[in-house]
């Protein structure tokens, strides 16, 4: 009788020992709310405003954080691009240099899609943005900003644990600037790859 309490004892001290390490044990994929993305791309803006030098080379980084009970979080975007053209044809005859240049910072909110389940997690982000626009014409130069909107979205592809590639469709609307007494815009179409981190 001494040997089955015995043994009893040692079965339940056992099962309260795996209670309690399955009840401690972190989850297979714990939530990385935290993410910073380098991007590298091109940017397509509008023709008419900025031929010969509307596609250009884009690169940027990004800043989320999304809390694992809240249904988006927040993020924040630093981008630059840039293009230039020797010896551009002018309508009315003549060459010039031309070199186009944006700037711009946005800030806004973030949704991914199963963060924490599989390898594959699509997103969508949008918000507000403020870009800096910059033409210079062969010794002249003229920049102007405007707020706008933007949205984004895309898809990340686990690497490990902490680390994705993947891929990000951006665009802006609504921007107004004025370069050398013309009325245009610095609204754009973006494809970029990325590389982050989660943390």
């Amino acid at each position: 009788m001494r040997h089955v309490a015995t043994a009893l004892g040692i079965a339940l001290l056992a099962s309260c020992a795996s209670t309690s390490y399955t009840a401690q044990r972190p989850p297979l994929n714990p939530p990385l709310p935290a993410r910073f993305d380098v991007f590298a791309g091109v940017r397509s803006l509008d023709h008419h405003d900025w031929a010969p030098v509307e596609d250009q080379g884009t690169i940027g980084v990004q800043f989320a954080y999304e809390p694992p009970d809240a249904p988006a979080g927040v993020e924040l975007g630093l981008f630059a691009s840039g293009d230039e053209e020797d010896d551009a044809r002018l309508p009315g005859g003549g060459t010039v240099d031309v070199k186009g240049e944006t700037s711009e910072f946005s800030i806004g909110l973030r949704k991914t899609f199963v963060p924490d389940e599989g390898t594959v997690h699509p997103y969508l982000g949008g918000g507000l943005t403020y870009i800096r626009a910059k033409v210079e014409l062969g010794g002249l130069d003229d920049e102007d900003g405007s707020a706008g909107f933007y949205f984004h979205a895309g898809v990340g592809f686990d690497l490990g644990p902490s680390f994705q590639v993947g891929f990000d469709m951006r665009f802006v609307a609504a921007t107004d600037v004025d370069l050398f007494g013309t009325d245009g815009s610095a609204d754009y179409g973006q494809l970029a790859v990325f590389i982050g981190v989660r943390f």
